[in-house]
């Protein structure tokens, strides 16, 4: 096993744990459980399911029926990430571009505008990977179909040296599983950008009006590019740029930063000052809800006036 390979597993190992506490967190409180919190969770999950396999194909060669199962998961929860990603892309577009801020990526008023906006969420985050999946399926056990005698096949080749179960090893396979995902992408770095130019904009009024530092206004800057480029999947742009100029380089830098994807998740949106004071309170009051009343208030007859009190 190579270095790079180690590093990865590394990653991939820690990242599953953090993906799981990204996941647990935003579902654990009222506060999170927002439009932009449903769309971390998603993808949390959406990426937790490749982890695990490129984890379990690096330590144990799967072939055969398993090999394709693995291949159909990746492609799904992968497409699904990207879908669940520019979802939240259009909502920061709407809320920092389009509205001027006016309208705020929060939660429905109501139950039902809720269950409403989630059913639609999930169609579209995961009901178009499964569709768009599903024809990849077809296209699997169809010999014929595909113009031109060519064909589709999940999972390894016939002659593939290639432990992992990617979703297509062949030229064909490879673009039909990867083009999709890099289209959200590129449709993602644009709302990107507009979302960054907007935010930067609204920063630099009000911290004229503010009077903050310029150094400490850079600083949070970099930190929401940061956030933003990590939400909207720009981990896979040397994916991007492979397609135009291939090098090995760029696919080792891809690896390496996806690996470690979920800890760079987990350190950005699931440990700030605010899910701290969350977990903190949570915890706290759990800690009094487990304690036994008897330990907390002690009852006692006063001496010669036979009224009980409460003495802490």
């Amino acid at each position: 096993m190579e270095t790079l390979d180690i590093v990865s597993l590394i990653g991939m190992a820690l990242s599953i744990f953090c993906y799981i506490g990204t996941i647990v967190t935003y579902a654990s409180f009222h506060e999170l459980r927002n439009i932009p919190g449903m769309c971390l969770i998603n993808v949390s999950v959406a990426l937790l399911i490749p982890s695990v396999t490129f984890v379990v194909t690096l330590c144990v060669v799967i072939s055969g029926t398993p090999c394709v199962a693995l291949a159909i998961l990746q492609q799904l929860c992968l497409l699904a990430a990207f879908s669940w990603m520019s979802l939240q892309a259009v909502h920061m577009v709407r809320t920092f571009v389009l509205t001027n801020w006016q309208t705020p990526m929060g939660h429905p008023q109501n139950r039902k505008q809720w269950a409403r906006v989630s059913l639609t969420h999930a169609l579209m985050g995961w009901g178009f990977p499964t569709i768009y999946t599903g024809v990849l399926l077809f296209f699997h056990f169809c010999n014929n179909c595909l113009p031109g005698g060519a064909e589709f096949r999940f999972g390894k080749g016939v002659n593939s040296t290639s432990s992992e179960c990617w979703p297509g090893q062949t030229y064909l396979a490879y673009h039909l599983s990867i083009d999709p995902i890099l289209i959200l992408l590129t449709l993602n770095i644009v709302a990107l950008l507009n979302v960054m130019i907007a935010i930067i904009r609204q920063r630099m009024v009000t911290r004229k009006v503010a009077g903050r530092e310029l150094r400490k206004e850079m600083a949070i800057n970099l930190l929401i590019l940061t956030k933003l480029l990590i939400s909207l999947g720009a981990t896979w742009i040397p994916v991007l740029l492979y397609q135009f100029r291939p090098s090995l380089l760029l696919m080792q830098i891809h690896f390496l930063l996806n690996s470690w994807l979920g800890v760079t998740i987990f350190t950005l949106f699931a440990t700030s000052q605010r899910i701290r004071r969350l977990w903190r309170e949570k915890l706290r009051g759990f800690c009094l809800t487990k304690s036994i009343p008897g330990d907390l208030y002690k009852l006692r007859e006063s001496s010669g006036s036979g009224k009980i009190d409460v003495v802490t």
